[in-house]
C-alpha cells in the first residue's frame, strides 16, 4: 500500500511538473546565458507547458497518445503565485528561480531571485521603473 512511511516520502518528492518560460525570454545579466528552461510544481504538474502573458497553458508535453484535448488542456490555470527554477544555470550568478504572479488568471509577472552576493549590476539594482528589463530582480 502506497500512503505512508518511506515509499509515500519518496513518491511525493518525485513526480510531475510544468514547464514555464517568461516572456520576453530573459538573459543572465552577469553571463548573458538566456534562461529559457525552468519547471516547477506549484501549477497542475501535468507536463503542461506555460508562457508569461497567457492564460492556458500552450502545450501539453507529453506522448501524442496522452495528449488532452486542447479543449480540455484550455481549463487549467496557474495559482496568484508559483515558484519555478532554473534548467539553464551557467554561472554562480545566474537566477536559480522566480515568482511568477497572475491576474484575472493570467501569468502577468516575474520576479527573479539572485544570490544576495552578486555583484552590482545595473539590470538589477537599478530595475524599478523596469526600464532596463520588463522583469522584477530581487536579491535573496
Amino acid at each position: 500500500m502506497l500512503g505512508s512511511g518511506p515509499v509515500a516520502i519518496i513518491f511525493a518528492s518525485m513526480g510531475m511538473f510544468d514547464l514555464y518560460e517568461p516572456y520576453p525570454v530573459i538573459g543572465c545579466p552577469y553571463c548573458g546565458t538566456q534562461l529559457a528552461e525552468w519547471q516547477g510544481k506549484d501549477g497542475p504538474c501535468a507536463l503542461f507547458f506555460w508562457r508569461q502573458g497567457m492564460v492556458a497553458p500552450l502545450r501539453h508535453q507529453v506522448d501524442e497518445e496522452c495528449r488532452l484535448p486542447t479543449s480540455k488542456m484550455e481549463q487549467f490555470r496557474l495559482p496568484m503565485k508559483f515558484r519555478f527554477y532554473s534548467r539553464d544555470i551557467k554561472c554562480r550568478f545566474c537566477p536559480v528561480y522566480a515568482v511568477g504572479q497572475t491576474k484575472d488568471q493570467m501569468w502577468v509577472s516575474t520576479t527573479f531571485f539572485l544570490l544576495s552576493d552578486a555583484p552590482y549590476h545595473e539590470m538589477v539594482d537599478l530595475n524599478e521603473d523596469r526600464s532596463l528589463s520588463p522583469h522584477l530582480w530581487r536579491r535573496q
